[in-house]
């Protein structure tokens, strides 16, 4: 009896004193955290506005950590709690159409993930300088042909007005590459986009990297016919893309599809090494896995990968890309004798050489160079300068 009546009032106390704790926190908060010397964060006001965009967790997870003792109890419970709550409110969430609601710097469209619009300007500089890198590549090489593939994005136009930005249109003015070889991969509605690209995710599907891989090869070498996809199948475990990470829940974990195509057999070499495959598809079908991911299913941004298709005798192209080619690479790589991939972004760091384009591109023979990426990618140079 004198033990539950102990346990009874110890279990009172802990109440009381968390009780009081976040009664201080919000009555009377502290102004200062002096371990870190700066303001400490106060408890925000709460109004639905600010729940449904996500800031008042944001702002309630931060003022738990400066306000109350032993807050990282008190963080685990509001978190479940949070999280609870906020797959009640999901549904609300994507009820609101046609306007972007901002949720956890993202934002929703329509029921999906939407990075924001970049406008031109914010681009224009960056452009200015890849443009100016490429057209004196271009000038040391001769009897190359070159190619530009733009993959357009939900940044690259705002849905709500379906006004696009330009950006395309403003790089290829500034390059000295013959019109009929630049083409883009084009978004025009949020429906496309829809259909096209992951919910929670940056790259495009399945189906978007086939209809891509379709117009590239028309670009690159007219008249060829495409392989057509065996059959549509389901991934294997939950994928969690690049913006459902950002909002630190999981109600935008997806199912991820593939295409099972017929390949013909392919010498594969990674930054000098065979290897027996690009991607684990084959081995997450077989196997199975709890998780699984763009470059799980495509491979990851590699510096360069060489793929050799029968003698390995026929064109030579070489694709200077981001990770959108990483969906695309071995259906291509099937209409030439050498497919070379090179990510300038990891070329130094993986081959433990610099990268010269018109350099490899005279080493290795290349016959056709093509340059794929999104606005972000070329802003950057390529990766030129990491």
């Amino acid at each position: 009896m004198i033990g539950r009546i102990l346990k009874v009032c110890f279990i009172a106390a802990v109440a009381l004193f968390l009780a009081l704790g976040f009664a201080k926190a919000v009555l009377a908060p502290t102004d200062i955290n002096a371990y870190e010397m700066r303001y400490a964060e106060k408890i925000p006001a709460l109004s639905a506005e600010a729940y449904l965009d996500g800031s008042f967790q944001s702002g309630m997870d931060s003022a738990l950590g400066d306000q109350i003792l032993f807050s990282g109890y008190y963080k685990k419970f509001y978190n479940e709690l949070s999280s609870k709550a906020d797959t009640l409110f999901t549904p609300l969430r994507h009820s609101i159409s046609d306007r972007y609601l901002n949720y956890r710097d993202t934002f929703i469209y329509n029921g999906q993930l939407i990075n924001p619009t970049v406008p031109l300007e914010e681009y224009e500089e960056g452009l200015r300088e890849t443009a100016a890198y490429i057209n004196s590549e271009l000038a040391q090489m001769s009897g190359v042909e070159v190619y530009l593939y733009y993959v357009e994005n939900d940044s690259d136009i705002n849905f709500e007005t379906e006004e696009k930005t330009g950006t395309y249109e403003f790089f290829t003015g500034l390059l000295d590459i013959p019109a009929e070889n630049c083409a883009k991969f084009e978004v025009n509605s949020f429906e496309q986009y829809h259909e096209l690209f992951y919910t929670g995710d940056h790259h495009w599907n399945h189906k978007g990297s086939y209809a891509g891989y379709c117009q590239l090869l028309e670009l690159l070498s007219p008249g060829a016919e495409p392989m057509v996809p065996e059959e549509e199948m389901d991934v294997p475990g939950i994928f969690i893309g690049s913006k459902a990470l950002l909002t630190g829940t999981t109600h935008y974990a997806e199912r991820m599809k593939a295409y099972r195509y017929p390949f013909p057999a392919l010498e594969i070499s990674v930054n000098g090494e065979r290897l027996p495959y690009h991607g684990e598809l084959e081995n997450l079908m077989r196997d199975g896995g709890a998780y699984c991911s763009y470059t799980s299913i495509y491979g990851d941004d590699l510096g360069c990968a060489i793929f050799s298709a029968g003698d390995g005798q026929g064109e030579k192209l070489m694709v200077l890309g981001d990770s959108y080619d990483n969906a695309i690479l071995k259906p291509l790589a099937c209409h030439f004798g050498q497919l070379h991939s090179v990510d300038a972004r990891y070329y130094p760091v993986q081959t433990g050489e610099l990268l010269d384009i018109s350099d490899y591109v005279a080493e290795n023979g290349i016959d056709k160079v093509l340059l794929l990426g999104c606005n972000a990618f070329f802003d950057i140079c390529m990766g030129m300068e990491w």
